[in-house]
């Protein structure tokens, strides 16, 4: 830019706004109105330019519309040919009227019924260098061809001329006439191949004012090729090279070479000659053969040459050098660490140069480093396969690399390498049936498997040994074989004989997994008609029952056992073989005979397998004991409705034994009577006695056996003393002492409540707390003397027991306490009466009471399953 055109113009216009500003108000006023009608007016000048130039414009539009009208009303509209190639010129005709030639055929016709795509590249047919057209002429009815200007007609040489003959095509024809001049046939126009003069089809040449009508392209042609497809070829063998070769124009190329060559960065190394023929608007496939040399891999690109350069493209080209090349085919991946890997691999020789075999060393690398080289001979297109093996180390885990190479190739792989513990791990192994609900106590196990891997196989194949075992022993052994990745199925078997105890379980081992099938076992012992209680001295008979509950038969045996064996004669254990067969039960009985030596209690224990039942049984003096349980006079309160004595008798002792039982009524015997009781039975004995009608006779009564007695008095119209319907509930209680055990009760109710939160999860607690509570109440009632109740549980577990104590209608001891298997606790508790009762109850046994004088000292409770004993000790 130069800069003095801009800093000129504005030097000026600070040097006039300098003056300005120097000058009055009234002048600076003035000069302003003077800028402004400046600007308005040179801005209505420029605005009237613009509406000059712009009418101008249109006008000339309008002008070039009309003169377009007019030149299309001109065109014969008896034809409507589509717009050829050439643009509208002064100097050539429009493209429906001109005469031109097409490349369908070799025929001259008009441009009304010809395309683009028809014709060549210059299509016009001339005569003297002049355009020929087809229009109507004042010396002929019909169009006919004719120079530009109207006035020279195309015809033969004896004046025939050429017309147009619509709707037909070929449309340009000669007629022939008849003698009256009626027209006998056509002659349609076509180009001269040989010399491009236009002719009838009977080779009546056209001339115009002397001059032949002709078609000067001719001989014109236009090439162009394109390369579809080539190999790459080794060296000895031929370059193929697909073309397509294309001419654009109407002449015919017949005769043009064909050249391929062969081509590096320095030149030409081999060529070879072809002759192409083509014709005009025609497109060709043509294929390109060039037989390669030694030294040819040093090419790098290949050239095909049409006609001496008038079509030349070129593509670049990958020659082998002969040699023999390498492929892996195949390997044993993975392998297993220890074993030998394989790899195969395929040896070609590509390339025919030399002739005849050849000698290739072949060499294997294992992670680069060389393990073996092989020389093979190959002749020309010949092919080898080679495996070498190499045996794998711990260090090749996970994987190594493997190479097989020759002098000119070379292929690689990777083969996978797993540990000896990864392959086992991958080894998988299931039972999946078994014939056990059909085995009797004899016959043949039978036991399906299914064996696989979870991975490649090493090598794509692999055995393992498979060791069927029952119960932990041995009994069969397979090898078994996968490949293909399948699974493989196998059936053990086993003769199993009756005299062996029930199956437990099978397995399968393998390297890897191990399956195993343990069957269900369940087997059920219980003890019945057990000889209990039982005497020294005497048989303890016992029988055990065995039911099988699982899957499968088999002999076991039984074992009774006695915890003391010095408290039987002979062994205390004894083992019986017994049979069994699912959901069946047998019994076996057992006889200990008991010495003088056993203990009050013996354990006694059966098993069979893991399955174990125990019984406790009582061990008694080998005696009878007829204890007298309970004594009464039935009546007394009533007497005029009769009265009864009566009394139960029970065998405390350890054998069955027969003794009199006597009833005594004011001192006199009233009934006697034979019995026989076994261990523990008990029996009522009863007779009706006569008493005074009248109240407030005292009568004494009681009862005897040969080990037992027992005397009372009662007196009628009055309830005897201790009889109550439940002898362990709370009896009222009145006066003073009823309300002072309910004072202490709510107390113990009232400060047992506040722990009542702590301890709500121990409902047991609470209650012996309550009566703790209650008893430390009790404690200030007078008339507690020193003596003591023993309270022993002689049950097989541990029980919630309740201890009463009572004298007249006072409770002067009420307690709630749990007592454990074979515990024993003492209360001194006693009252200083002249007649106390003591009562005790369990849950799931008859509660009991008895009465004891003033001379008590000591009362003994013992809780036994066969019920509850109160004596004094």
């Amino acid at each position: 830019m130069n800069v003095t055109l801009l800093t000129k113009p504005l030097s000026s216009l600070r040097t006039f706004v300098t003056r300005i500003a120097s000058r009055s108000s009234a002048q600076k006023a003035k000069v302003l109105l003077a800028v402004i009608l400046s600007v308005v007016l040179v801005l209505a000048v420029a605005g009237s330019l613009v509406y000059v130039v712009g009418n101008a414009g249109a006008v000339d539009g309008v002008l070039e519309n009309d003169a377009t009208d007019i030149e299309t009303s001109s065109v014969d509209d008896s034809s409507h040919a589509p717009v050829l190639s050439d643009s509208p010129n002064v100097n050539k005709p429009d493209d429906e009227k001109r005469i031109v030639v097409r490349f369908e055929d070799d025929h001259v016709v008009s441009g009304e019924i010809v395309t683009d795509d028809d014709l060549p590249p210059d299509p016009k047919v001339t005569a003297g260098g002049e355009y020929l057209v087809i229009d109507d002429h004042e010396e002929h009815d019909r169009r006919v061809v004719q120079t530009m200007d109207g006035g020279d007609v195309a015809q033969t040489e004896d004046g025939k001329p050429a017309h147009i003959s619509s709707g037909d095509d070929p449309d340009l024809v000669v007629f022939e006439r008849d003698s009256h001049g009626s027209i006998t046939d056509t002659d349609s126009l076509e180009v001269n191949r040989e010399d491009g003069t236009v002719q009838t089809e009977s080779d009546e040449q056209l001339f115009v004012d002397g001059a032949p009508v002709e078609y000067e392209d001719y001989d014109v042609y236009d090439l162009t090729v394109e390369i579809l497809e080539a190999n790459d070829p080794d060296e000895g063998e031929t370059l193929t090279v697909e073309t397509e070769i294309e001419n654009h124009d109407w002449g015919n190329a017949h005769e043009v070479d064909g050249v391929i060559r062969l081509l590096e960065r320095s030149g030409e190394l081999a060529a070879s000659n072809e002759t192409i023929d083509i014709d005009g608007g025609e497109s060709i496939t043509h294929t390109f053969d060039l037989e390669t040399r030694a030294t040819h891999y040093i090419a790098n690109e290949f050239e095909i040459d049409i006609a001496d350069g008038e079509a030349v493209e070129s593509q670049d080209v990958t020659i082998e050098a002969a040699g023999a090349a390498v492929s892996i085919t195949e390997t044993t991946s993975p392998t297993i660490q220890g074993d030998e890997l394989e790899v195969t691999a395929r040896v070609h020789r590509y390339g025919d140069v030399p002739e005849g075999a050849v000698s290739y060393p072949i060499s294997f690398y294992v992670d680069g480093s060389e393990v073996g080289t092989e020389i093979i001979g190959l002749s020309a297109g010949s092919t080898r396969e080679i495996t070498y093996a190499y045996e794998t180390e711990d260090d090749d885990v996970p994987e190594v690399d493997v190479r097989v190479a020759s002098d000119t190739d070379s292929s690689t792989d990777q083969v996978d390498v797993i540990s000896r513990e990864e392959y086992e791990d991958n080894i998988e192994a299931s039972v999946t049936g078994t014939n056990i609900d059909e085995l009797g106590s004899s016959g043949t196990l039978e036991v399906d498997g299914s064996f696989g891997y979870d991975g490649d196989l090493p090598a794509g194949k692999t055995t393992f040994p498979a060791n069927f075992t029952i119960d932990g022993t041995l009994e069969d052994y397979r090898y078994i074989t996968l490949e293909d990745g399948a699974d493989v199925a196998e059936t053990f078997t086993y003769d199993r004989d009756a005299n062996e105890p029930p199956i437990t379980d099978v397995a399968i081992e393998t390297p890897g997994e191990d399956a195993t099938v343990t069957f269900d076992r369940d087997t059920d012992v219980a003890f019945a008609n057990v000889t209990d209680p039982a005497a020294r001295h005497e048989p303890l008979d016992a029988t055990a029952i065995v039911t099988e509950n699982g899957e499968t038969p088999g002999q076991d045996t039984l074992t009774f056992e006695i915890e003391n064996s010095f408290a039987v004669e002979s062994n205390g254990t004894t083992m019986r073989s017994i049979q069994l067969e699912p959901g069946e039960s047998i019994d076996e009985a057992v006889t200990f005979d008991l010495t003088s030596n056993a203990p009050p209690e013996l354990e006694l224990r059966a098993s069979v397998g893991d399955a174990t039942a125990t019984t406790t049984v009582e061990v008694r003096d080998n005696v009878a004991q007829f204890e007298i349980d309970e004594t009464s006079l039935v009546g007394i309160e009533d007497p005029e409705s009769g009265m009864e004595i009566a009394t139960t008798v029970r065998n405390a002792g350890g054998v069955t034994d027969t003794q009199t039982v006597s009833l005594e009524f004011d001192g006199e015997t009233v009934h006697s009577e034979e019995m026989t009781l076994e261990p523990d039975e008990e029996a009522t004995v009863s007779s009706d006695v006569p008493a005074a009608e009248e109240d407030g006779v005292t009568h004494s009564y009681g009862a005897s056996t040969e080990d037992d007695s027992t005397a009372a008095t009662a007196t009628t119209g009055e309830t005897p003393d201790g009889e109550t319907s439940d002898p362990i509930t709370l009896p009222s209680m009145p006066g003073s002492a009823n309300a002072l055990l309910l004072f202490a009760s709510l107390l113990g109710l009232a400060l047992v409540g506040a722990g009542v939160v702590k301890y709500r999860n121990d409902p047991a607690a609470v209650r012996a707390r309550v009566r703790q509570l209650q008893n430390a109440a009790m404690d200030a009632i007078p008339g507690i003397g020193s003596g003591a109740i023993i309270v022993q549980n002689d049950l097989p577990r541990e029980t919630l027991v309740r201890i009463r104590v009572s004298a007249g209608n006072d409770v002067v001891f009420l307690e709630d306490f749990e007592l454990g298997e074979s515990e024993r606790r003492t209360f001194h508790t006693l009252p200083d009466a002249d007649r106390f009762e003591v009562g005790a109850g369990v849950d799931d046994i008859t509660s009991h009471e008895e009465t004891f004088g003033e001379e008590t000292e000591q009362v003994g409770v013992v809780l036994r399953p066969e019920g509850i004993t109160i004596r004094e000790v």
